[in-house]
């Protein structure tokens, strides 16, 4: 889609860009394989008639060069702006996503400490932690017994 909307804007910056030689002349020609071709000087040594190229009545009127150049540029900008949305939201969403699995590695280590054989014990933060010889937590500890050992397993 934003492929095609560049390409859209590109189109139109090109033949602004064609529109402001518009007062030039056009000539037509017949190539040695029978093509016609369109140009505003043609090969040496070919023929080539000047095309006339009718211009618009009078009352006629069509968007000016400047005024497709103003559409382009509003068109780019709401392009710009959906673009910087979208960015938006994936960042929003990896976010969620990054936190969903912070979450579900410390709920994992908890369970982990729950299902060990050893004494488990709830520190000052709420966490589980297993008590051993190579624990140096120092702070309060709050044992857990059997039924709250269960209970907190199957919570987690």
């Amino acid at each position: 889609m934003m492929r095609s909307s560049l390409t859209n804007l590109f189109a139109c910056l090109v033949l602004a860009l064609f529109s402001l030689g518009a007062g030039s002349d056009i000539y037509k020609w017949v190539d040695d394989e029978g093509n016609v071709h369109y140009g505003d000087s043609p090969p040496e040594n070919v023929a080539a008639e000047r095309v006339q190229i009718e211009s618009r009545p009078a009352g006629e009127t069509g968007p000016s060069g400047s005024k497709l150049l103003e559409e382009a540029e509003e068109r780019y900008q709401r392009l710009k702006q959906d673009r910087e949305a979208r960015a938006a939201a994936r960042e929003e969403e990896e976010q969620r996503r990054r936190q969903l699995d912070e979450r579900c590695v410390y709920l994992r280590k908890q369970l982990i400490s729950l299902q060990q054989r050893l004494p488990v014990y709830r520190d000052e933060e709420g966490k589980f932690r297993t008590s051993s010889q190579y624990d140096a937590y120092e702070g309060r500890r709050e044992y857990l017994d059997d039924a709250t050992r269960t209970r907190e397993t199957e919570r987690v």
